[in-house]
């Protein structure tokens, strides 16, 4: 069994650690995804599939479909629970990035240069989440940000080639906006909990 096949199923599980708990709150109804968002991450991710079927990087992808359906899960609970999100003008300009990054992929067929567009239309489609994370923190689940994070650099590992920039450009960027996500929304937490207990 080579390396690359044994941090894939790493990473798959690691994912799936972070995955299941997310699951059960969105069944729950205590995880409200931002359809925003998460329309964009699942044509990104899907994007991403693309790349590393593009490149052979077949272990890669185990991990990736794990993500793959996280988002699909994610986006029909988004899509039932729409009421519930406050959506402005911000959230459709997010939209309307979406449907650029399309058009330009389909224009212009550069694999690097859209997958470096990739990365800021993801962080522009993370900021309605991140709206809603400021307002209302315990409607995501931290766990699942965590463990992707953790999931993503056994990911990266299990690429065959680490020269290929734009088979690891978008993990890694995955790793750092993840992992900074989890340590917002616990923070923001923290803080409701501490300003809430001075007024008890």
């Amino acid at each position: 069994m080579g390396k690359e096949l044994i941090f894939a199923l790493i990473s798959t599980l690691i994912y799936l650690i972070g995955a299941v708990p997310y699951w059960i709150d969105l069944v729950k109804w205590k995880n409200i995804p931002h359809i925003f968002t998460y329309g964009l991450w699942f044509v990104l991710v899907s994007f991403n599939l693309y790349v590393l079927f593009q490149n052979q990087e077949w272990y890669a992808l185990i991990p990736a479909w794990v993500m793959f359906a996280s988002l699909v899960f994610g986006c029909v609970y988004g899509i039932l629970r729409f009421k519930k999100i406050q959506i402005n003008w911000f959230d459709w300009l997010c939209g309307f990035l979406w449907v650029a990054l399309i058009l330009y992929w389909f224009i212009s067929r550069d694999v690097l240069n859209t997958t470096i567009l990739t990365l800021i239309i993801d962080f522009i489609a993370f900021l309605p989440t991140f709206k809603k994370w400021w307002l209302a923190p315990w409607t995501e689940t931290i766990i699942v940000y965590f463990m992707s994070a953790v999931g993503q650099i056994a990911t990266i590992l299990s690429l065959s080639s680490f020269e290929n920039i734009e088979s690891m450009l978008f993990w890694w960027y995955l790793f750092f906006a993840n992992l900074s996500f989890a340590i917002l929304v616990f923070f923001r937490r923290y803080y409701l909990r501490w300003w809430k207990s001075i007024f008890e």
